[in-house]
């Protein structure tokens, strides 16, 4: 699991060997930063900390003992105002959701201080792939500032993005996928675990035919957004007897290690209870050996082996 540590002179020289052109180290650190990097820039940086209280904290996230991050946060405490800045991860890191587990953490952080009731973060507007991800976080965006950044030639538009105190301890809440606008909200989040999904469209229809036939889907949610899904029906067969099968069960890559996961599988065996179940049984993938170390720490056990043939293969099995 990600954890912060403070950024020192000491990392310089890894974080500048994250940045390869002018493009890179203008989307991390506005047009006020050049490349390459220099340690005197870093420095100053970390200069603005030495205030009392500090104008700005700067963190590297590490995991397993390496270096996967870095990450700002400026701070105006007269206004009350945090703004998140200066996000990188490292690139061998890229696309695992840990930019995601970075803001979280220090959102958090931000959000410790009593003065401060807003987090904001400027973002370009071309930047798609990190705006979602702060959407998913809970800020929204607010505005754009229009042709407001030159680089290499080329004007960007900056979006501005906020979350308020009240927003981002919004509490999680438990509710039943029911209608088509529910099950369309949650087709994002199902389609990281079941990528074959097509369209949102799809996923309804598969909806609403496993639906008549007892599938219900389960979800935890943070307002309007899921976080984490489980599709589940109550079956009764010879070697189990009565029991709770899940289908499906995911959490959002970007809130996984925020215990979403273990809050849901909760809310599954105490359905059970509800109905006098003594027994939840799901499959998963041999190669899912990050699944497998969360279901041990849950208390489920490997009970079998499940095997299967695609019948319209050509590489079914022969009559023995």
């Amino acid at each position: 699991m990600i954890h912060l540590v403070p950024f020192t002179a000491e990392h310089f020289d890894l974080v500048c060997s994250w940045f390869t052109n002018e493009v890179e180290a203008v989307q991390w650190g506005g047009p006020t930063v050049s490349y390459p990097l220099t340690a005197q820039m870093l420095q100053a940086m970390l200069d603005e900390g030495k205030t009392n209280p500090p104008n700005r904290l700067c963190w590297m996230a590490q995991e397993d003992g390496e270096f996967v991050g870095h990450i700002q946060l400026a701070l105006d405490w007269r206004s009350g105002n945090a703004t998140l800045s200066r996000v990188v991860i490292a690139p061998q890191m890229r696309g695992q959701g840990k930019g995601s587990q970075m803001l979280r953490l220090v959102t958090e952080h931000a959000f410790g201080f009593e003065a401060i009731e807003r987090v904001e973060l400027n973002v370009y507007a071309w930047n798609s792939v990190a705006i979602k991800t702060y959407e998913k976080l809970g800020l929204k965006l607010e505005g754009t500032r229009r042709s407001s950044a030159s680089v290499n030639g080329e004007r960007w538009d900056t979006c501005i993005m906020s979350v308020l105190r009240e927003e981002w301890h919004q509490p999680l809440t438990f509710r039943h996928a029911e209608t088509q606008e529910d099950v369309a909200l949650c087709f994002p989040l199902m389609q990281q675990l079941r990528p074959h999904l097509e369209n949102e469209g799809d996923f309804i229809a598969r909806w609403q035919r496993q639906k008549a036939t007892g599938y219900s889907l389960l979800a935890l949610w943070k307002g309007e957004q899921p976080v984490a899904l489980a599709g589940y029906r109550i079956q009764e067969n010879l070697i189990y007897g009565p029991h709770l099968y899940v289908d499906d069960l995911v959490t959002d890559a970007d809130v996984r290690g925020s215990g979403a996961g273990h809050r849901l599988l909760d809310r599954l065996k105490a359905e059970c209870g509800e109905r006098d179940l003594s027994l939840l049984v799901l499959d998963t993938a041999l190669s899912n050996s990050l699944g497998h170390r969360f279901y041990y720490r849950e208390g489920l056990l490997p009970r079998a082996l499940r095997f299967s043939c695609d019948i319209n293969s050509d590489h079914a099995p022969l009559p023995a």
